[in-house]
């Protein structure tokens, strides 16, 4: 099979089944063409030379591409073969080590053959936003296979100690640093086997301040522009932005210009650059993009590649430290040239970055003009059952908020079991709810909703921990 890598970022998931009879070889999938960098290799092995074993076989692992051009993955699925049982063979157990590498080949140990009589659980997890920060609380999602049984126990290491740091199917996480962090969950099935899968999570510390707010770079009365700002927030280590996707939520928003063709008075369909009010970011130089009659945006985005655009003023756009940088998009249109008013608009934003040599994606939802949520936090009210004290703090660029809604949401019925709404106005707020629900066994989330008088809205998703 062949899978497209998206120069936007993101993992690709290569699936493969072989439930063939496996007589002493090892299977991996590889890519044909050089370019890509993997964790581990799929590789099936007998516990001795003069063994072979018979088991379901499914591999499961994550491909990154390095610099992920736009093109064409291909996979081969190499080595295979099959072979009778025989029946003076021993049982033996075995629990393969499954991931996807490259450049190994089929390798034959020959032997007996034998059935197994207990199938091991082949272990699996899923985890969201697939592109987390250190400001996102991961959740956990095991995706844990058992053919002839079930699991009974999770165990989850998130920083490569060997120890467990969470137990259960749905744990949560945040995670305090940048960077490379390989992630490992243990199970154990009703037969006492046990299979394990480690995943590597990237962590980046490129955070979007939640500020966006349109604005009309060339006065016609439509507010076509999004200006936000971002906090490389890396200790000690600069980002050095190499590619912008920039993707609206709307397909009919599917242009980009700024009504001028040339940069002469600063009108730029990209700019980046740094604002002493919000940090002071450190460029060798801001950087700009523009078009001479705008560009469009397909349906899955635009993607202003910097390290290799020849309409603008610098290769790179470099954070230092703790810095933050504002980001001016300008101006978003239809088809048809109309402008369009960008307050409440979903856009989404990606950065493809690197930090001393290692490739980062952050991608961020951004709406303008909606109102925040500063803070939000979540203690146990401690009367029985499931109970929540939510404390938060909102806020609108606007100055005009207009109520502020927390409910306790249970996941297993997907319904609100308490909720309360809240009255607020003005530019900031701060207040307090205390939810209950019955001790039922499921699984809850807090949810804070702040609405402006506008009708934007903003939420904020809390998991309960313990649940009930």
């Amino acid at each position: 099979r062949a899978d497209r890598a998206s120069p936007a970022g993101g993992d690709v998931t290569v699936r493969r089944s072989v439930p063939e009879t496996v007589a002493g070889y090892r299977y991996d999938v590889r890519p044909v063409e050089d370019g890509c960098r993997a964790d581990t290799c799929l590789r099936l092995t007998a516990p001795s030379p003069n063994v072979s074993v018979t088991v379901n076989v499914t591999a499961s692992s994550e491909i990154r591409s390095i610099e992920s051009p736009p093109g064409t993955l291909a996979f081969n699925l190499s080595g295979g073969g099959a072979s009778g049982p025989s029946d003076s063979a021993q049982h033996v157990n075995v629990q393969p080590n499954i991931g996807v590498g490259q450049g190994v080949n089929k390798q034959a140990d020959g032997g007996a053959s034998v059935d197994a009589t207990n199938q091991n659980p082949i272990s699996g997890f899923i985890y969201a936003p697939g592109r987390p920060t250190t400001d996102d609380a991961v959740r956990f999602w095991n995706d844990t296979s058992d053919l002839d049984g079930s699991i009974v126990s999770y165990e989850w290491d998130f920083d490569g100690d060997d120890a467990t740091d969470a137990t259960g199917p749905t744990p949560t996480y945040q995670f305090e640093s940048a960077g490379r962090h390989d992630v490992t969950l243990t199970v154990t099935d009703d037969d006492g086997s046990v299979d394990n899968v480690t995943r590597t999570v990237i962590v980046s510390d490129l955070l979007y301040n939640d500020d966006a707010v349109s604005f009309d770079l060339d006065g016609s009365g439509e507010a076509g522009g999004v200006r936000f700002n971002v906090t490389n927030n890396f200790e000690d280590r600069d980002i050095r932005i190499r590619e912008v996707l920039i993707d609206p939520e709307d397909d009919d928003i599917n242009r980009l210009d700024d009504g001028d063709n040339d940069d002469d008075d600063g009108a730029v369909e990209l700019l980046i650059f740094g604002d002493e009010e919000i940090g002071g970011a450190d460029f060798e130089e801001r950087y700009w993009w523009y078009t001479v009659n705008g560009v469009s945006i397909p349906n899955d985005g635009l993607i202003v590649d910097i390290s290799q655009d020849e309409d603008s003023n610098t290769n790179e756009a470099r954070m230092s430290p703790g810095s933050a940088a504002s980001v001016e998009l300008a101006e978003f249109e239809t088809s048809s040239d109309n402008q369009v008013d960008m307050s409440g608009e979903p856009l989404t934003v990606g950065f493809r970055y690197t930090v001393d040599g290692d490739n980062y994606v952050s991608t961020f939802t951004v709406v303008p003009d909606r109102p925040r949520i500063g803070n939000a936090t979540v203690s146990d009210g401690g009367d029985g059952g499931v109970t929540a004290d939510v404390a938060y703090d909102v806020a609108d660029p606007n100055d005009d908020l207009s109520s502020v809604t927390v409910d306790l949401y249970d996941e297993n019925t997907n319904s609100v079991d308490d909720s309360e709404t809240t009255g607020v106005s003005g530019g900031t707020a701060t207040g307090a709810a205390s939810l209950s629900a019955a001790a039922d066994g499921h699984e809850y989330v807090v949810r804070v909703t702040v609405t402006d008088a506008a009708g934007h809205s903003s939420t904020r998703v809390i998991p309960v921990e313990g649940g009930a």
